[in-house]
């Protein structure tokens, strides 16, 4: 009688490791809307009167919450005074004139948000 031969273990096939699932990357912080600007050219008195005025670009940031514009103007709303005048700031010791702002619309309400300092003759040097 024939010899039984014997049976084979089956070789185990390897366990699959599980598939590493990639790692999430964090979501990005959304980066903040810089806030509106307009803004304003205004001539800033010098006290020089041979260049009684710079020309000066102020940036107004418009708060979005309640509409309103920075009415300080960068400060130039304080320096108030009459226009350079030639003839009347010739003499020594009068150099004090003050600043040309243009009158100031919001560029949303189109409200008045500010009248200017000299603005009457701001078309003139602006």
């Amino acid at each position: 009688s024939p010899t039984p031969s014997p049976t084979p273990n089956p070789t185990p096939s390897p366990t699959p490791s599980p598939t590493p699932s990639p790692t999430p990357s964090p979501t990005p912080a959304p980066t903040p809307s810089p806030t509106p600007a307009m803004e304003v050219a205004l001539c800033h008195a010098t006290g020089d009167k041979e260049t009684p005025y710079d020309l000066v670009v102020v940036s107004l940031p418009v708060d979005e919450i309640t509409g309103l514009i920075d009415l300080e103007l960068d400060g130039h709303a304080l320096h108030t005074g009459p226009v350079f005048d030639g003839e009347v700031h010739r003499f020594e010791g009068n150099n004090v004139w003050g600043d040309i702002v243009p009158e100031v619309v919001h560029p949303k309400t189109g409200w008045v948000v500010h009248v200017g300092i000299n603005a009457d003759v701001a078309a003139d040097w602006i």
